[in-house]
């Protein structure tokens, strides 16, 4: 008994980083992509608004 829980125990928490990975990709690289990339992109579009 006690091994089977902690089998199901082990293959539940190896699943766990497969489930983490979707909402990551999808919610906080987006936004980082904007905090980082975002003052850059803007600087670019003054330059070019200038010329």
């Amino acid at each position: 008994m006690r091994i089977k829980r902690r089998q199901r125990a082990e293959e539940k928490a190896m699943q766990v980083p497969v489930k983490i990975v979707i909402p990551l990709i999808l919610c906080i690289l987006p936004v980082l992509f904007i905090v980082v990339i975002g003052p850059g992109v803007m600087d670019i579009v003054k330059l070019f608004g200038q010329i």
